[in-house]
């Protein structure tokens, strides 16, 4: 194994790794909340894991002499099938969190159409050697401008709602447009390369920044969740003392709050306190 691979191998673990321990967050956070949304999300980072060690393996097998035509493709397969099922779960939580849920069926369809893509494009040109250069372009360009178009879409849509959130769906949504530049500038390698046969020197290093950008994904959408859950306690603990002080039907303070009131203003202004309670007969008769 040379050092180039080397190097390749440990960016694509090291990302393999955040997938799987934010889709374990979401997985938590979901079974708390149960909403929606983060089970898509969740299931979108397992299905980037899941890409990620398939084309790690792909790449792997292809190299000798190790052979194998049937299992490369088979990887390949699965490979990009998982990618562009992780743009349409990404796509659809986003849906979601701005409160359009879509059908049953219409997210099973979306779903299905997402993988069939992968591999059907990984499928295209397999078994021609010749035919190596439409294969990389359609395999790994065609998914670069997706999954960069999906992600800036996304990053926009998350920065509107974000200016009605913290500072935890601000930063989500920057790293996701961040991640969408960066795919975009995969792609232009890739085509400097196919295309002219140019490749910077920099290019090998362009995993760091998916890395980056997927930690970055990550933190934002953990105090995201965390800023949601503070605002969650908040509306609760403030629903439990509305019933707790406040009279249902009148919507007036009940007895027990006005009481506390008198205690705190005769503790604050120490000073001689009277009340006047009055009596209403027919009470029910001004409810109706």
């Amino acid at each position: 194994m040379n050092e180039g691979h080397g190097f390749e191998l440990v960016l694509f673990l090291a990302q393999a790794g955040c997938a799987i321990a934010q889709a374990v967050i979401f997985a938590y956070y979901y079974r708390v909340s149960r909403l929606e949304h983060l089970r898509l999300w969740g299931l979108s980072f397992v299905a980037l894991a899941l890409y990620l060690v398939a084309a790690l393996l792909a790449i792997d097998i292809a190299e000798p002499p190790a052979g194998g035509t049937f299992l490369r493709v088979l990887l390949a397969a699965l490979s990009l099938g998982a990618a562009y099922l992780q743009v349409a779960l990404l796509a659809l939580g986003t849906i979601v969190v701005l409160d359009r849920r879509p059908a049953p069926r219409t997210v099973i369809s979306v779903l299905l159409a997402a993988t069939l893509l992968g591999v059907f494009t990984a499928l295209l040109f397999a078994g021609s050697p010749a035919a190596s250069p439409q294969r990389i372009v359609l395999r790994s360009g065609l998914r670069y401008a997706i999954t960069s178009a999906a992600y800036l879409i996304v990053a926009i849509l998350l920065w509107r709602r974000a200016r009605k959130s913290g500072l935890g769906a601000r930063l989500a949504a920057f790293a996701m447009g961040a991640y969408g530049v960066e795919l975009l500038h995969v792609l232009g390698i890739l085509v400097a390369e196919q295309g002219f046969g140019v490749r910077p020197r920099w290019a090998p290093y362009v995993g760091v920044l998916d890395l980056v950008a997927q930690l970055f994904i990550g933190y934002g959408l953990v105090v995201w969740l965390l800023e949601d859950e503070r605002l969650r306690y908040e509306r609760a603990d403030s629903a439990l003392r509305r019933l707790r002080d406040v009279d249902p039907v009148t919507g007036f303070p009940n007895r027990l709050r006005r009481l506390s009131d008198l205690k705190a203003t005769r503790r604050a202004t120490n000073q001689r306190t009277a009340a006047m309670l009055i009596g209403i007969d027919q009470l029910d008769m001004l409810r109706r």
